[in-house]
C-alpha cells in the first residue's frame, strides 16, 4: 500500500492512520502534510539538533512525525528480523519514540507491553497512541523478560553504561547500534558504539548496525 512516497504494508498503514489522527487533533495537520514532513524529517531534525542540541529530542514536533513515517515504512522489514529472536513477554521497548513498534506487536498478539521515552513532545504522542490499546509507560524498576532497544544506543552519550544498567531490568536485550560515522545526530562515540555491538553479540541479542 502506498501513501505518496511512503510504501507500507496494510498493518502499518492501519497503525499510521492512528498517528495521522493524533497529529490532526494536536496540530490540525492533514495526512498529506504529515507525509511531506516525514519524507524530509531526517534532514529537518538534523537541523533542529544542530541548532538546539539534545533539547531537540524533547521539543521537536518534527521528530514524532518523522518517526511515525519511518516506522510505517520499515516496521514490516524490522519485524522479519526481530521475530527470529526469542521475544518473551513482558516486553519493554526502551526509547520507543511514538510507540509504533509496540502497536504493531499488540496487533500480532503480544499483550504485556511497556514503552519508555524521554519526557517531551514525542512521549506525549506516545501516551496518546497507547491509551486505546492498554499499553503503558514503563516505570523504572519494573523487571521484564525482553528489552527491545532499536535505533537508540547511537543517540546516547554513554551507551555502554546504559546497556549495563538495562540488564538489571530485563533478562534479555535485543538491540542494534548504528556504526555509520557520517549519520547525524548520533552522539555516541564510535568506540562506545563498537563496544555496545560487542556486548550485544556476546549476550546473543545483536541484530545489526
Amino acid at each position: 500500500m502506498a501513501y505518496r512516497r511512503i510504501e507500507m504494508c496494510q498493518r502499518s498503514a492501519d497503525i499510521f492512520e492512528e498517528y495521522c489522527a493524533i497529529f490532526k487533533r494536536r496540530w490540525n495537520m492533514d495526512r498529506e502534510h504529515v507525509i511531506d514532513i516525514g519524507c524530509v524529517g531526517k534532514t529537518l531534525f538534523a537541523a533542529e539538533f544542530k541548532e538546539t542540541g539534545p533539547a531537540a529530542y524533547i521539543n521537536s514536533v518534527t521528530l514524532p512525525i518523522r518517526n511515525a513515517c519511518y516506522m510505517a515504512a520499515k516496521m514490516e522489514t524490522r519485524w522479519d528480523t526481530l521475530r527470529h529472536f526469542d521475544i518473551k513477554e513482558p516486553v519493554l521497548d526502551y526509547g520507543c519514540g511514538v510507540g509504533f513498534q509496540l502497536l504493531w506487536m499488540n496487533r500480532i498478539g503480544f499483550n504485556r507491553l511497556y514503552g519508555f521515552e524521554l519526557n517531551g513532545v514525542q512521549r506525549d504522542v506516545m501516551l496518546e497512541a497507547f491509551a486505546p490499546h492498554n499499553i503503558i509507560p514503563w516505570s523504572e524498576g519494573e523487571t521484564v523478560e525482553t528489552i527491545l532497544c532499536c535505533n537508540v544506543l547511537e543517540h546516547l552519550p554513554h551507551p555502554v553504561e546504559e546497556l549495563h544498567r538495562l540488564r538489571r531490568f530485563g533478562k534479555r536485550i535485543v538491540a542494534n547500534v548504528c556504526l555509520d560515522e557520517e549519520d547525524e545526530p548520533h552522539i555516541a562515540p564510535m568506540a562506545a558504539r563498537l563496544e555496545c555491538a560487542r556486548l550485544l553479540k556476546e549476550w546473543g541479542g545483536f541484530y545489526g548496525s
